[in-house]
């Protein structure tokens, strides 16, 4: 037997096997009937998912064409434009539902003060082609200065929001500015 096979990787990272069998109605090979296998070529090929194409797809699914279909366009009118409302499990074409909402609360730990927001991350985000981080301020009037560096992201739950939308965990010391923004930011494909 000679030829080509191609093993396909499952959304687990298993592979499939390569079975070398009789002819159906032929017995089983023992050893004396000398199988052997020559210049075997393993090639690991990695095909990258159409993140575009993801996101077509959702949006197909609202009925979205042309200019309303693009990432930037806010067909209903909401505060969010599309690439959140696919972000956060909106749907772009009802102005009452922009997804899921992060939540906020405040705590202490090892004796600091902290503000706690939780917000929505599509669960399978990276294969999704979508980046999640938070942006801090302390100035929204003369020069906002947005950055990502004064926070910690402590974990994130499985599902946290609802199937397919994990809840991840942010917190900001509260004792180290008097005042201070945040904003989500999603962004990619």
């Amino acid at each position: 037997i000679t030829g080509s096979y191609t093993i396909a990787i499952d959304d687990a990272g298993s592979a499939g096997s390569i079975q070398i069998r009789q002819p159906k109605g032929v017995g089983a090979y023992t050893s004396a009937d000398g199988i052997y296998l020559d210049n075997i070529q393993i090639t690991i090929q990695t095909v990258e998912p159409d993140l575009a194409g993801l996101f077509d797809d959702w949006a197909s699914g609202f009925g979205l064409t042309g200019t309303n279909a693009t990432t930037t366009a806010n067909p209903d009118g909401d505060a969010l434009n599309n690439l959140y409302e696919y972000g956060l499990g909106g749907d772009p074409t009802n102005g009452n539902n922009t997804g899921y909402s992060g939540t906020t609360s405040t705590g202490i730990d090892g004796g600091t003060n902290w503000f706690y927001y939780v917000h929505p991350e599509n669960n399978n985000a990276a294969n999704n082609g979508l980046n999640y981080y938070l942006e801090t301020d302390t100035d929204l009037v003369i020069a906002p200065g947005w950055t990502n560096d004064n926070y910690e992201v402590l974990g994130t739950a499985i599902n946290g929001f609802g199937a397919g939308f994990n809840a991840v965990t942010n917190r900001i010391s509260t004792e180290t500015e008097a005042k201070q923004f945040i904003k989500l930011n999603i962004d990619g494909l």
